[in-house]
């Protein structure tokens, strides 16, 4: 799955200044109310961006525009 998840995208592309709240899969899976392996899902399928923070880029955030975007798009 690592593999798979590594679309990973600068946060200065993808927000304003304004902007900059980064939520975990468990913050989105608690507001979609779905399970953090759908959100999972998404993330691999493209359709839900990732910034990747700490040392190693192994922890995954999203962003609160993107999140809004998908679910502008009906995900989740």
């Amino acid at each position: 799955m690592a593999n798979s998840l590594k679309q990973s995208i600068p946060l200065e592309s993808m927000i304003g200044k304004d902007d900059r709240q980064l939520l975990t899969v468990r913050q989105i899976a608690a507001l979609d109310s779905c399970s953090e392996k759908t959100v999972y899902r998404a993330i691999k399928a493209g359709l839900l961006p990732v910034v990747r923070v700490g040392p190693s880029g192994k922890l995954i955030r999203i962003t609160k525009a993107a999140h809004m975007a998908y679910r502008q798009m009906g995900g989740l």
